[in-house]
Order: structure tokens, then C-alpha cells, then sequence
């Protein structure tokens, strides 16, 4: 009987623990869908105003900053909830209320109707669904399958710049209602549309991820995810409509793990803006951001890929104006590629009455187009619109588009620009253009543009007697250090009743990049018309550069007077084989004092270091005519850094003003004017400067102790072709060695642990010519330091000594010194003279604390490195050689040690002791103290330990659920709440799987803990820092650091609860 009774006493005392480990617990609770709202749906709240009206027609008046925390928010279709919302005593559409829905893993079924003046939150980490029949109106709906937390939903109440903040929970968020507000949030893990969201000249933001965090405004929205999910389903769907006319639309997704936007309904925001971002994003659908007045804005970025791929031909993607207003902005941007397929249509067009054309903007790795782009003025009167494509490589083909990857084709710029689209091409490597088999690229009202934006890049022609031609569109190209290689290039005038500026001709390169060209032509045209090349390089022209070739430039009658431009500039020489010419003629009235201008400069050598002559072999022409009101200039003005020289067939350079009556002719400087003030003149500025030898100076770099080699020679110039000899003027100061040969060769080794820059001076001779003194610079850079992030644990009320730099590695070897420190806890934290921190928690502190640290090697020219330092406190760990209670010696109980080694051996394992000591102390202890078998109590402990030990995590996994769910809560657990968990738990103990498992982990928490303290007569205090050691710790370790502070708090308060049994069985 005695027997029976311990056993009792143990089964109802576990019973006891797991009542109260789990009362203290935050644990969710499975409710079953309930269709009517009711008060005990309701655990706790504040800020409710009198009494709800319960029932069908649920109406809860409200105050400012009110949070309910309900057990059930579901309703059916006939069904209702209203809020309403007070602040300051009034109604108010500022007024919020948090709903926050506590259903274990079961999601909110709202299917009825919810209807307010104010700000409604509703927050379920298990998930939303507003059913097919729900209608919600509000002024503002946020609906969050993430967590809330009460300090971020109070932190956004009053300051409306504050972000959002959503985290924890799983919970994926559908309607498939109808949703009207003047903003509206959905949040989730992932996000589904399959209703209509309507917010007029408002905000709509769907977001999706682990963690989301949104300015309320929607200009920024970030989202995070721990980790990947590992499914292929769109974390951000829409299939229905979406409606922000005048407003912003804000689509968020994760932007790595693949996780993707997608859209085959309609995103409509009319006027306004729609923002997407995530890793992939798909639209088969409609974005729609057209207006009556100016386009809208669309902003595209997939991480890794986007695709506009409708499986019919839709616009895809649309940013049109009204009748009278400009195109909008279409902005399609990916690392990846972007795919624009066949039925697609991406159009930013401006009015049909008037209006400038919009901007489409490609970026990616790679592309594909084969759909239909238009960013025209529908009114070829107004500026034209711009395509541009931004991508690392480029091709450019002959004939009609196939999609093929990183290419755009001859009819591409041909449709593009007759409709009035200008096609700009940035690439960072070379573009070429290749074999043009009709000869022409023949563009109309769009500029054509090639822009090779790499340092070494370059523009070419395959075939250089092919042409790019446009009318009123630019042709603009540039090119790096590889120079520009082209064939002709013109522009003409059109539409002659509106008498437009024709197309300017623009070439441009950098880094020393030549320009050859064949025929640069603007044909004809009004007002304002030039040709501008400026070689870094040097120039040649094969052919003709021409302003006016067909008839002079025209002034526009009363609004811009005639001019012929053209300016050919050169970072070296200039050649020009064919005639240069210029015509520009007032032929129509003009304004009174304006002057009609044909303007010729050549220019050579502005690099100004090497060469620099201008050869013609050409004519230069420079004719202007006056209108009546005005007077007239023609110029021709050639400046060469070095001499002019003339081929035997050019002319002299001829400059006519006046309609001819004023002019000039000659290979030197004259000028000829009358008494209107017409001026004809031309202007050589021959400088006379002649190569000769040069010494350039040389950058070198080398690392810290390296030794670094050369030849001083290598880039110095002798236009004879002669050897050249080096000589030393001054050697270097910072030199652990150093030589220079008279051939030019060079070895250098810095002085050991110099950081910094060194120099010597030379010259170069050659044919009894010397250079002045030539620089040569070396760089000394030291190997940077890289700092790894550190990661220790501490005991509670205890100083840990933590040695930061220890993992920090120095290429060169140098030691690490701690330069300065950062930290914000409420413990200490102390630099060590010798490097280390000693980091003290605050007291009673368990959990997890940062600071971080900056460091450097020391040298000349050091880098400062960062890290960050994680210190994970936890309870105090049993010592191992921890007492043992000593028993009265043995008695008349029979012990049974013998039958049981390998438990013996198996618990002095697990308790950290020397086995002899502890079957001598089970004897003295267990059997003859407290009457109890050494086997059973070790096998029981044993029992514990193989649930707590959770090989396969699903134990923790489920308690990490359980107790997540409820992590957004920060208000304290209360009795009423305590309660109600405990009674829930034990009535679905056995329904729920996650219950299920928790229940059993506590149960053997609960058995651990018993059998050390009950049975084995450890005190409470050792028996549950020992616990903690064993099964806390780890967790801490793990990663789990949420789950073992929740643990180590409840331990404490258990350990209060057994010191309290204790003490009530002694009196």
C-alpha cells in the first residue's frame, strides 16, 4: 500500500507541474470555427467602450489605440461587425483598434461584413480569409498573417512616418471579397487576391516574407525571409482586380529564394503608381497606370528574373496619357533576365492630342523582347518618348526581331522611331552593329542611341558603309577606350508644316578612344542644327561632315533663328578626307536683332601631351544668310596643338555672311565684316607644337614587404623609333632595396611593414635628346583585415571574459588592436588593456545581448574592421563535481544497485559525476534516506531525459510553434488568460498534435525535475540549474534562444512553486 501511495503521490504531483508549467506557458489554442461572435471570444482587451452588442450585428465602440485579443474572429455571410471609433471623445477616422486572433494553426474565416470609420488591424499568425461574400469598409484595413507586436501597433497610432513592423507567425492571407478603404495592408507569409481591393486616390500593399516592415505611406517597403520556404508558390498572387485609381499599388515579395510576384488579374492604379518587387516576378495580367491626364508610374524589380508573358495579346504593362497629357514611366529591372514575350504590350504613349511621349526603361543581365513597346507622342508634333536598355552585352541585327537573347534588331529602331519611340542602348561591353543588308537603319521622329559605358568599350560596324538615318531624331553615340568604328550617320528635316529642329549627330568617347567615321550628314532641316564629335583619341573622317546638305538650315519664322553647327574636337590629331561644310539661311521673317550662324571648329591635340595636328584634305565652307531683321556670322575657326596640314586638294576655307557679299577665303586668319554687322572671318590658331621625345610618369602598386618589378621605358615615346636609355635623378626613400638598369628595368622591395607611397625620378635619352626628370610613384598597401563575428555564451550574474580578435584574421600577420566599442545594454561592458572584453549581464539578465566592436592592425594606412559580438546568457550551469546528499548511513531498505549497472552508469554520465561516488551516495541517499530504489529513480530520470534530449526535434520544433504563435504579445500573461490556456489544453490534449507533443516534453520536463529534487534529494535550486545545463543550454546553442529563455524564466518560477510544496510539507 505504502508502495501505491508514492506511486499516486508522484502521478498527481507530475499532474501538478505539467498544470502549472503549462498555466505559465503562452500557448495558442485550437478552437473550432465558431459563426457568431460572442464575449467569450474576447480573452482580453483595452480601449472597449461600454458593452459590445453581441451577435449577428456585432457593433464594438471603441477608443483610440484600443487591442482586443480574441479566441475566434470568424463570422458567416449573414453576419456582421462594426466598429465604432472614437478619439478624444468623437468619431474619427484616425481612431485604430488592433483585433489580434489567437486560433492555434487554424485561420480566420471572415465571410460577412466589417464596416468602420477608423483604422482597423487585424492580426492572426495563423492566417486571414475574407470569403467570397465578405465586404469590407473601412478607412483603413490592415489584415496580418504576421505577427504584431503591441509596441509596434502602438508606434504607429499618432506618427504617421513611423514603418510598420510584422514578424512571427505563418499565416498566409486570401480575399476573395470585396475590400474598399483609403488604405489597405495585407501581410502574410504569403499574400492571395481573388477578390477586388479597391482604394480610391489611396494605398494598397500586399507584402509577403518572414519579416515585413512598411512605411505607412508605401514609399518603402522591406521584407525578409529566415530561410527558404521550398515551394514554387507565388508568395504574392493576383487574380482578380486591384484598384487605386489616382493612388499607389506596392507589391512585396521576398527578393531571394526564388520567391515570386504574380499577377493574371488586373492591377490598376489609374494616374498613379504601381510598385512590385521580389526574387521572380510573372505578370500575364494588366498593370494599368493610364489617366485622363499624365500617365502613371510602373516600377518592375525582380532580383532574378521578370517576365511579362501573357499566354494572349493584353498590355501587359500600360502608362498611357489622356487626350492632352504625357506618357508615363514604365521601369522594368532585374540581376536576371527580362523576358518581354510575343503577346505582350508595354505601352507609356502620350495624348492623342497633345503631349510628350513617356519613358520605358529595361535593365537586366540578359534580355528578351518580343512584344510591343510604345512610348510615342501619338501627335508627332510633341517630343518624342525613349526606350532604353540597360544590359552588360548587346547585339544588334539585321532585320525583324525573333527574341533572341541580349539583342535587338534593325526593325526594332526602325518601327520604334517612325512611331516617335526613341531606342537608347547602354552597354558596359562593346556594341556592334552587324551587317545591314538593305544598307539602312532607317529611324523617323525617335532618337538612336548607342551608349558603350565600359572603361575599354567600343561601337562599331561590321559593315562601315552602312547608315543610321532618322529625321528629327538624334543619333547619339559613345564609347570608351576602344573608340567608336562607324559608317554614316544623317538626320534630315520633317514635318514640314510645323517646321521642326531636325536630328543633332552626337560622338563621343573616353580614355583615350579613336573616332572613325564615314559621312556625318544633317540634310536639312529649321532652326537649331549641329554636329558634334569629340574624340579623347584622334579623329578621322573618311567622308563628308555636312550641315545642309540638301538645302541650308532655315530659321523658324519668329521663334529661332538659322544655325549650322559643327564641332570636331580631338584628344590627339584630326583627319578629314572629305569637305567639311556648313549653310544657314534666314529665309523667313525673323527676330528683330537675331543672327543667322554657320559655325565650323576644328580642334586637335586637348590632351595636350602628345600630338596634336589637324590634316584637310578637303573644302571647309561656311555660308550664312541674314534675315531682314537680323544679321549674320559664318565662321570656320581651326586650333591644332601642334601644326595644319593641308592635302593637295583642299581649297582654301571659304566664310560667306550676308548672302555672299561679305566674305573671306584663305588658309590663314582674316576676317571681313560690314556696316549691318555681318561678319565672315576665319581664324587658324596653328601652336607649332612637334612630338618629341616623352617620358610619362608610372603608377605602381605592390602589398606590404612584397617586392614589385618593372621597366620605367615601356610608356615613354620616341617619334624617331630610337632606344632609350634610363637614367636615376633621385631613388626612393622608404626602399629596403632597390636597382634601375639603363634599359629601364626597375626592382623595388619597401622597407618591412612601410605602408604608404614612395617615389623616385628618372629620365629617358635618346639620339643625344633628354626628358626632364619623370616621376615614378609606388603605391605600399596593406593586406586588409577582415573581422569575424563572434558568438559566446555567459552565465546570469556572472563576468565572461570574451577575446573578440581571436578569430579575426591579418593577412600580413599584424596584430589586431580594438579601437573602439559599441554598446547598449543594461549590462557592463569593459576593454581590457590586453584586447578582451569582460561583459557582466544585467542582473537576473537571461537571453541575448549584442554589442560590436572596431579593430585595426596598425599600420600606415590602416583599415578599420567591424564585427558584431552575440552573448547568450543563460542560468548558471551545475558544476560537475556538484554536491550529493549524504544519507544516515544504510538501514533495513533492501538496495538494488547491483541489477542496474548500466542505468548507474548511464545517470552518472548524464548527471556530469564519477559513477563509484554516485551508487555509494544512491545507497546512503535513495534507499536507506528516503526509502526509494537507486534503479527506478534512474530509470525514470532515464525516461525523462529520452523526450528531452528530442533526437529529432519535433518536440522542440512544436513547443517553438506553440510558443511563437503568441510571441507578438506583450502584454503579461493573466490569470484570466493562464486559465483559459490550461483549460483548453487539457480539453484538446489529445486532438492536437502540437499540443500533443508539447504536453509530453513538459511531462518530462516535469518527471526531470521531480525525480532530482523528489527523489535523488537534490535541493530545487540544483535540480533545476542542472536541468538547464542539460536541456536549456543547448537550445541556447541551437539557435533556439526564444525557446530557452521562455524555458529558463518558467524553471525559475517552477523552482519557486517546488520551494513553496517543500516548505508547505514541512509545516
Amino acid at each position: 500500500m505504502e508502495g501505491v501511495a508514492r506511486k499516486l503521490k508522484r502521478r498527481y504531483f507530475r499532474k501538478a507541474i505539467i498544470y502549472f508549467l503549462t498555466c505559465c506557458l503562452i500557448l495558442n489554442t485550437s478552437l473550432p470555427a465558431v459563426l457568431a461572435l460572442e464575449s467569450g471570444n474576447i480573452i482580453n482587451s483595452s480601449g472597449i467602450i461600454g458593452t459590445p452588442t453581441w451577435g449577428d450585428h456585432t457593433i464594438i465602440d471603441t477608443d483610440h489605440g484600443a487591442i482586443i485579443n480574441w479566441n475566434n474572429f470568424n463570422t458567416s455571410g449573414t453576419q456582421s461587425v462594426g466598429f465604432n471609433q472614437y478619439k478624444s471623445g468623437i468619431l474619427s477616422s484616425n481612431s485604430a483598434v488592433l483585433n489580434r486572433i489567437t486560433s492555434g494553426t487554424v485561420p480566420t474565416e471572415f465571410n460577412g461584413a466589417l464596416n468602420a470609420n477608423g483604422r482597423v488591424f487585424i492580426v492572426n499568425p495563423a492566417g486571414i480569409i475574407f470569403g467570397a461574400g465578405s465586404t469590407i469598409n473601412v478607412t483603413q484595413l490592415v489584415a496580418s498573417g504576421l505577427n504584431m507586436s503591441n509596441d509596434a501597433f502602438n508606434a504607429v497610432l499618432d506618427e504617421h512616418s513611423g514603418q510598420m513592423e510584422f514578424s512571427g507567425g505563418n499565416g498566409k492571407v486570401t480575399n476573395s471579397g470585396s475590400i474598399r478603404a483609403d488604405s489597405v495592408y495585407l501581410v502574410g507569409s504569403k499574400v492571395n487576391n481573388q477578390g477586388i481591393i479597391r482604394a480610391q486616390n489611396g494605398l494598397i500593399v500586399m507584402a509577403a516574407g518572414d519579416h515585413v516592415f512598411l512605411a505607412q505611406d508605401g514609399s518603402n517597403v522591406a521584407v525578409q525571409l529566415d530561410a527558404d520556404p521550398g515551394d514554387t508558390v507565388p508568395d504574392v498572387q493576383n487574380s482578380s482586380v486591384i484598384n487605386a485609381t489616382g493612388g499607389t499599388v506596392v507589391l512585396a515579395a521576398g527578393d531571394t529564394f526564388s520567391r515570386a510576384i504574380n499577377n493574371v488579374g488586373t492591377i490598376s492604379a489609374l494616374g498613379g503608381t504601381v510598385t512590385a518587387r521580389a526574387a521572380r516576378i510573372e505578370n500575364n495580367g494588366i498593370i494599368n497606370v493610364s489617366s485622363g491626364t499624365d500617365g502613371g508610374n510602373i516600377n518592375i524589380t525582380g532580383i532574378e528574373e521578370v517576365v511579362f508573358d501573357p499566354d494572349v495579346p493584353t498590355g501587359s504593362a500600360v502608362a498611357e496619357a489622356g487626350p492632352d497629357g504625357n506618357g508615363g514611366t514604365i521601369t522594368i529591372e532585374s540581376e536576371g533576365t527580362v523576358t518581354i514575350g510575343e503577346n505582350a504590350r508595354i505601352s507609356a504613349a502620350g495624348g492623342s492630342n497633345s503631349g510628350d511621349g513617356g519613358v520605358v526603361k529595361i535593365t537586366g543581365e540578359h534580355f528578351s523582347i518580343t512584344g510591343g513597346i510604345d512610348a510615342s507622342p501619338r501627335n508627332k508634333d510633341y517630343e518624342a518618348g525613349r526606350l532604353e536598355i540597360h544590359a552588360p552585352t548587346v547585339n544588334i541585327l539585321d532585320g525583324a526581331g525573333t527574341g533572341a537573347l541580349d539583342t535587338v534588331y534593325e526593325q526594332d529602331f526602325e518601327t520604334l522611331s517612325d512611331k516617335g519611340t526613341g531606342l537608347a542602348i547602354y552597354a558596359e561591353k562593346d556594341i556592334v552593329v552587324s551587317d545591314i543588308l538593305d544598307g539602312e537603319i532607317k529611324g523617323r521622329f525617335g532618337n538612336i542611341e548607342l551608349h558603350a559605358t565600359g572603361a575599354g568599350s567600343s561601337v562599331s560596324f561590321e559593315d562601315t558603309s552602312d547608315t543610321i538615318s532618322t529625321t528629327l531624331g538624334d543619333i547619339i553615340i559613345e564609347a570608351g577606350g576602344a573608340g567608336i568604328d562607324i559608317g554614316n550617320l544623317q538626320t534630315a528635316k520633317d514635318l514640314s508644316d510645323i517646321q521642326p529642329t531636325p536630328g543633332q549627330i552626337s560622338l563621343t568617347t573616353t580614355n583615350g578612344g579613336d573616332i572613325t567615321a564615314e559621312n556625318l550628314i544633317i540634310k536639312d532641316g529649321w532652326g537649331h542644327a549641329k554636329i558634334n564629335v569629340d574624340a579623347s583619341g584622334g579623329l578621322t573622317v573618311n567622308g563628308d561632315v555636312v550641315v545642309g546638305r540638301d538645302s541650308a538650315i532655315l530659321n523658324v519664322p519668329l521663334t529661332s533663328e538659322a544655325q549650322a553647327i559643327i564641332s570636331l574636337s580631338a584628344g590627339n590629331d584630326v583627319v578629314l578626307h572629305g569637305d567639311v561644310r556648313a549653310d544657314a539661311q534666314g529665309a523667313h521673317e525673323g527676330a528683330e536683332g537675331g543672327v543667322s550662324k554657320a559655325y565650323i571648329a576644328i580642334t586637335s591635340g586637348t590632351n595636350d601631351m602628345l600630338t596634336g595636328d589637324v590634316t584637310i584634305n578637303g573644302d571647309l565652307v561656311a555660308t550664312a544668310a541674314a534675315t531682314d531683321q537680323g544679321t549674320s556670322e559664318a565662321t570656320i575657326e581651326i586650333d591644332a596643338w601642334g601644326l595644319v596640314h593641308w592635302g593637295p586638294e583642299a581649297a582654301d576655307p571659304v566664310a560667306e555672311a550676308d548672302a555672299w557679299t561679305v566674305r573671306v577665303e584663305s588658309k590663314e586668319s582674316a576676317i571681313e565684316t560690314n556696316e549691318d554687322g555681318d561678319v565672315a572671318q576665319i581664324i587658324v590658331n596653328e601652336q607649332g607644337n612637334v612630338a618629341g621625345l616623352t617620358g610619362l610618369p608610372d603608377l605602381v602598386e605592390t602589398q606590404m614587404d612584397n617586392p614589385v618589378e618593372g621597366n620605367v621605358l615601356t610608356n615613354d615615346i620616341d617619334p624617331e623609333g630610337e632606344a632609350l636609355t634610363a637614367t636615376l635623378v633621385d631613388g626612393p626613400l622608404y626602399a629596403k632595396s632597390f636597382t634601375l638598369d639603363d634599359d629601364g628595368s626597375y626592382s623595388y622591395t619597401p622597407q618591412a611593414g612601410y605602408v604608404g607611397t614612395d617615389s623616385f625620378t628618372y629620365t629617358a635619352s635618346a639620339g643625344g635628346e633628354t626628358t626632364v626628370p619623370v616621376l615614378v610613384t609606388i603605391t605600399i598597401t596593406n593586406d586588409l583585415p577582415t573581422a569575424i563575428n563572434d558568438m559566446t555564451l555567459a552565465t546570469i550574474n556572472t563576468a565572461t571574459i570574451i577575446n573578440v580578435l581571436a578569430n579575426d584574421i591579418d593577412p600580413d600577420k599584424d596584430p589586431l588592436k580594438v579601437k573602439s566599442f559599441f554598446y547598449e545594454g543594461a549590462g557592463t561592458l569593459v576593454l581590457n588593456a590586453n584586447g578582451t572584453f569582460t561583459y557582466t549581464p544585467a542582473k537576473g539578465f537571461v537571453g541575448q545581448e549584442t554589442f560590436t566592436y572596431r579593430a585595426t592592425d596598425g599600420q600606415i594606412g590602416d583599415y578599420v574592421i567591424q564585427a558584431k559580438v552575440t552573448v547568450r546568457v543563460g542560468q548558471r550551469p551545475v558544476p560537475s563535481e556538484f554536491y550529493m546528499p549524504a544519507g544516515p548511513g544504510p538501514d533495513k531498505t533492501e538496495i538494488r544497485v547491483s541489477g542496474c549497472p548500466a542505468l548507474m552508469k548511464w545517470a552518472a554520465k548524464e548527471l556530469g559525476v564519477d559513477r563509484k561516488r554516485l551508487e555509494v551516495w544512491s545507497v546512503n541517499g535513495l534507499a536507506s534516506a528516503r526509502g526509494i530504489q537507486p534503479c527506478d529513480a534512474c530509470s525514470g530520470l532515464q525516461t525523462a531525459a529520452a523526450i528531452l534530449s528530442d533526437p529529432d526535434g519535433t518536440h522542440i520544433a512544436a513547443l517553438a510553434q506553440v510558443i511563437n504563435e503568441f510571441a507578438a504579445s506583450t502584454a503579461p500573461m493573466s490569470e484570466e488568460l493562464a486559465s483559459y490556456i490550461a483549460n483548453r489544453v487539457a480539453r484538446d490534449f489529445k486532438a492536437r498534435k502540437d499540443y500533443m507533443l508539447a504536453g509530453e516534453y513538459f511531462g518530462a520536463l516535469a518527471d526531470y525535475v521531480t525525480i532530482l529534487n523528489r527523489q535523488m534529494g537534490f535541493s530545487v535550486e540544483e535540480s533545476v540549474q542542472m536541468t538547464t545545463e542539460k536541456y536549456v543550454v543547448p537550445l541556447v546553442e541551437s539557435g533556439n534562444e526564444g525557446v530557452a529563455s521562455y524555458m529558463a524564466v518558467r524553471l525559475d518560477a517552477l523552482s519557486v512553486f517546488l520551494t513553496v510544496l517543500t516548505l508547505n510539507q514541512v509545516n
